[in-house]
């Protein structure tokens, strides 16, 4: 009764979503409410949800299908829950040569925030990704810092970011998968550069989650650059204080001299001192001629490997 432009417009009026599917069941068009469901380009975003569902939507769209052309009742779509909270509950109706998926949204519980509001209220870089496939399903404006263009796959990422979030080789890492529910979060951690070539020790915390046969990766990161900084303080003086014959003491104006007892150590007493007396020798005081050496010392460090150095600072 509608030509092909007429049906167009008539789902163009219809409230849910519904795209126009080819016969191979990809996206052909889509009507406004299923541009605001699937992103400006549906067709990427209804191959994304496909995806992300898994076996479970393509076995329904496989048997769907099938019974329809054959004249039977198609089985009950699976419930799908979205990554904001919502669900969605699909219809298929042939509309030859292609088909209509209709798409029942129901709103996310009040009583519970879409994930996509506690991603963005993190200061933390977070990132929600499909640990079957790879897609990346959300993240917040804080890890789009970290990536020089806006992150579609794990295997688009840095190499480095890609460690840190445990997908290596596009899987994910043995331990990840291996984590039971009652298990802590798996912890990674590494240096990072990120767009604007600034250089991070970042660590993660990463959780896989699984449901219905669907696994999904969540991933939060901390910029651990000042801890990580003290702590290579620290193991410089460890280290040349258990290997040179020198005593070492820092000033503090609030305390005066402070000398770090240690063994070995000519300014060994039987007094404790705190922790805090040990203080690193910083990149700023150390002479240009002896930079060289002092990097081969960070590096050393790093790795925990035993180096012999010798740099001059300045007093």
């Amino acid at each position: 009764m509608f030509g092909p432009a007429g049906s167009a417009a008539l789902l163009d009026l219809v409230g849910d979503p519904v795209l126009t599917l080819r016969a191979d069941l990809s996206a052909l068009r889509a009507n406004p409410a299923a541009r605001d469901w699937l992103g400006d380009d549906p067709a990427e975003g209804w191959r994304l949800l496909r995806q992300a569902a898994g076996s479970r939507l393509e076995t329904w769209l496989r048997d769907a299908t099938h019974a329809i052309d054959t004249g039977r009742a198609p089985p009950l779509a699976p419930p799908l829950k979205l990554a904001d909270g919502q669900r969605a509950v699909l219809h298929l109706v042939r509309d030859r040569p292609n088909w209509l998926l209709h798409a029942r949204l129901s709103a996310a519980d009040p009583g519970e925030p879409p994930l996509a509001e506690w991603l963005a209220l993190s200061p933390l870089p977070a990132v929600l990704a499909d640990a079957l496939n790879g897609t990346v399903l959300r993240y917040n404006p804080a890890f789009a810092a970290l990536c020089s263009a806006p992150p579609r796959h794990l295997n688009d990422l840095p190499e480095l970011l890609q460690a840190l979030l445990g997908w290596q080789r596009g899987t994910p890492l043995p331990a990840l998968t291996a984590q039971r529910p009652q298990d802590a979060a798996l912890l990674t951690e590494a240096e990072f550069v990120d767009p604007q070539g600034r250089q991070h020790w970042l660590q993660a915390r990463l959780r896989l989650w699984r449901h219905n046969g669907s696994a999904l990766l969540l991933a939060v990161l901390e910029d651990q650059s000042t801890l990580h900084e003290r702590d290579l303080a620290h193991q410089q003086l460890d280290a040349l204080m258990d290997t040179a014959a020198v005593g070492l003491a820092t000033f503090q104006p609030e305390a005066g001299w402070l000398k770090a007892h240690r063994k070995g150590s000519p300014f060994k007493t039987g007094a404790k001192q705190p922790v805090g007396s040990l203080q690193g020798i910083n990149r700023e005081i150390v002479e240009p001629g002896s930079l060289p050496e002092f990097e081969r010392l960070q590096r050393a460090l790093k790795r925990g490997d035993a180096v012999e150095v010798r740099y001059a600072v300045r007093h």
